[in-house]
């Protein structure tokens, strides 16, 4: 498997508060809304990674929650179950 290439993108500065909402509709208005997809390989890696794969992943637990029921949906839209859900 390899890595992506490295692309050197502008720093804004480090006090510039993130915004998540404003970021998420300057992507679409550069991707287009109708072209933003998501891979199953990348939910199921997600996935590994809240099972501790990869060295899991260091959030509070009410976000790991949050993150979980998002996933879910992808899995669900795979007809799959969500890793955490088997066994």
């Amino acid at each position: 498997m390899t890595g992506t290439q490295f692309k050197e993108f502008a720093l804004a500065h480090r006090d510039r508060p993130w915004d998540a909402s404003a970021a998420e509709i300057r992507v679409r208005r550069w991707a287009g809304a109708d072209k933003l997809r998501t891979g199953p390989r990348a939910i199921m890696a997600v996935g590994a990674v809240i099972q501790g794969g990869r060295g899991g992943i260091d959030l509070p637990q009410k976000d790991i929650a949050r993150v979980k029921s998002h996933r879910a949906k992808y899995y669900e839209k795979m007809g799959e179950t969500p890793r955490w859900k088997r066994d």
